[in-house]
């Protein structure tokens, strides 16, 4: 039995091996999606070149589709140009994981936007899509305004903020 040892652990290596390639070939093998925060940030780093192609393919199929007509109806390169701006009125971005629900198959990412002026939270809920996590859903953008914008000289402007949510309150890219 000691001598075939060294075959039989070769052979297990081997067949060990074989089965990979061949799942990764056959297509019966998937590579894990990564991290949703990745995706998240792809589309956020689309929006800042402008490139909406790039942008579009974050997200799911549905949404991706309707995304894509509002961009032909604006036209790609407005609508590339309408992220690039947006994009650039930010000073900053955060994004934090909302705890899982019941039975959820999904990650909930809030991003909250900050501008110089505000801070925009919205959610956005990620689900695989063929292998890879997708932007399926957006949540209720939530505006807060900021009681002194920010930049502004220590003691040259004072004010109240609030929070806006509903109708008004714009979605962050």
């Amino acid at each position: 039995m000691r001598e075939r040892l060294p075959v039989l652990l070769t052979l297990v290596v081997v067949l060990a091996v074989g089965a990979t390639l061949a799942a990764r070939r056959g297509g019966w093998y998937q590579r894990p999606p990564g991290k949703a925060e990745d995706r998240l940030a792809a589309a956020m780093a689309a929006a800042s070149r402008g490139d909406t192609p790039a942008y579009l393919a974050c997200f799911s199929a549905s949404l991706g589709e309707a995304l894509g007509r509002a961009a032909a109806e604006v036209g790609h390169d407005a609508f590339g140009a309408e992220l690039q701006r947006r994009s650039r009125e930010m000073t900053g971005w955060a994004v934090s994981r909302v705890p899982p629900g019941d039975g959820r198959e999904s990650v909930i990412l809030r991003l909250e936007a900050v501008f110089r002026d505000r801070v925009e939270a919205q959610d956005y809920e990620l689900r695989t899509e063929a292998g890879r996590w997708r932007i399926a859903a957006l949540g209720q953008a939530r505006v807060t305004r900021m009681p002194i914008a920010y930049g502004t000289p220590v003691g040259a402007e004072t004010g109240a903020g609030n929070t806006t949510d509903g109708p008004g309150a714009q979605a962050t890219p």
